[in-house]
């Protein structure tokens, strides 16, 4: 069987070093960059400050190059991502036309962040490395990307989720594994002191969470690079950015021997339409969204479910994943779902995500945003029903009372594919036809790889950024 890869075979929570200069130097110096209006020059210009930008980053400055980030959204903590979960998500996701992936049928919700740190600060914090027989698939070399793997995985803290915080709702998803003898296991998190609030993906409120912001971004200004938020890139072109500041109104131009674009899978490959980039048959095109659906069951004896210290997401089966492309994943019910239940506590939700095979495309608007164009194929929305039954299974299997009517309600978190290696750009995520023009974000992805993203997104970043240096 081919079971996903993990980093530790443990549960024992890693104790790492402590990292160099955890906060971000320039938002407390007394000279920020915020307001200039003057052209500056450096060695590379990162475009995108989450998974993928911020891990180029630091391997830049770590290289000794001079790096400036400039990111979109504001830089918020623990202290500032807002007192309710509404004034979270009003700091820290996307809104807007580009939230939606539209088909003819149906329109699927694409949920991405928008903060310094990028969707890190809003997902689950699960990291799957790729698995082999998707990077055959890629054409990627093992030995490379588990040590590109295990070097990512040290600076965020990669590692099974404790005992005391699989909580009730992962225990129920292992129950039932194992009454059906299906392959699972404890999800691999990056977390340094997670105290099980579940609330993930509304910014960590303990700081446990280690996402860009508080891993990479730090390690980074350590050494010498500078992030710039409130920053919207409005054009790229060979060696220049140029971009707005969101408070101020001026202008700022950006000349580097590298540009490198990680805004993510919807404006990178808008950036690189608007500037006439790359090939045009495959900038913006091969969209994946890696669409998600959920079983809910309830279980009158157990004491309550939900409501306990427990982390997002604990417990995978990967039984189905390399014939069927579908994964199982233990998950909280999200507020707007719980809030549909009676006795809401007494309910468990298991996720079923689906490696697409499918595929959209991403155009400009016109006015600075973008357009995703998504219908869902009919061999995903097959593999999407087998998971959905096989959750049923496994929730009655665990001993639920009942499993609620299974509709088809999509969403989608992992947007990737849109300038993939190979396609649209080489080894060290220089666009094809360009010279100094490089992608180091989830667009690298040539397609869906059937797990949570982020840490192959960091490792194919790492491994494009330590090319360029090279080269």
């Amino acid at each position: 069987m081919n079971r996903l890869p993990t980093p530790i075979s443990d549960s024992t929570q890693r104790k790492m070093p402590p990292q160099p200069n955890r906060r971000l130097r320039w938002l407390n110096s007394d000279r920020p960059l915020r307001s200039s209006a003057e052209a500056r020059r450096v060695d590379a210009v990162v475009v995108g400050s989450g998974a993928g930008g911020a891990v180029a980053a630091y391997e830049l400055a770590n290289a000794g190059r001079e790096v400036l980030v400039l990111e979109e959204g504001g830089y918020y903590d623990e202290a500032t991502y807002g007192d309710t979960n509404a004034q979270r998500m009003a700091n820290l996701y996307r809104f807007g036309e580009e939230m939606f992936a539209r088909g003819a049928t149906r329109s699927i919700p694409v949920l991405t962040g928008r903060a310094v740190g990028g969707s890190t600060v809003i997902n689950s914090g699960s990291c799957f490395r790729a698995p082999g027989d998707v990077l055959d698939r890629w054409g990627l070399d093992h030995a490379e990307m588990d040590s590109l793997f295990a070097d990512v995985e040290e600076v965020i803290c990669v590692h099974p989720v404790p005992d005391d915080l699989v909580g009730r709702n992962g225990r129920i998803v292992q129950r039932g594994a194992n009454a059906l003898g299906w392959s699972n296991g404890v999800i691999p998190r990056n977390i340094d002191g997670c105290r099980g609030t579940g609330l993930c993906s509304f910014g960590c409120p303990t700081g446990g969470k280690q996402a860009m912001h508080k891993s990479y971004l730090p390690r980074a200004t350590a050494l010498g690079a500078r992030v710039a938020a409130r920053c919207r890139v409005t054009a790229v072109a060979e060696g220049r950015v140029e971009a707005e500041w969101a408070e101020v109104g001026s202008r700022l131009e950006v000349e580097a021997d590298a540009v490198v674009l990680a805004a993510g899978p919807i404006h990178t490959p808008r950036l690189l339409i608007e500037a006439g980039l790359g090939p045009a048959e495959h900038v913006g095109r091969h969209l994946r969204i890696q669409p998600a659906a959920g079983v809910i069951a309830r279980f009158d004896n157990e004491v309550r479910v939900e409501g306990e210290p427990s982390t997002l997401q604990s417990w995978y089966v990967d039984e189905f994943r390399a014939d069927h492309g579908v994964v199982l994943e233990a998950t909280h019910l999200l507020a707007e779902t719980a809030g549909e239940l009676k006795d809401w506590r007494h309910h468990a939700l298991v996720g079923v995500l689906v490696g697409d095979e499918g595929q959209g495309s991403v155009e400009p608007d016109g006015s600075g945003g973008a357009l995703l164009r998504y219908e869902l194929h009919p061999a995903d929305e097959e593999r999407l029903r087998f998971g959905m039954d096989r959750g049923a299974e496994l929730m009655r299997a665990a001993g639920a009372a009942g499993v609620l009517p299974l509709d088809l309600r999509l969403s989608a978190y992992h947007p990737l594919g849109t300038a993939g290696l190979g396609a649209v750009c080489d080894d060290s995520g220089k666009v094809h036809g360009t010279s100094t023009v490089h992608v180091m974000d989830a667009s690298l992805l040539p397609d869906a790889p059937g797990v949570n993203p982020q840490l192959t997104v960091m490792a194919l970043s790492a491994r494009a950024a330590r090319t360029l240096v090279a080269q």
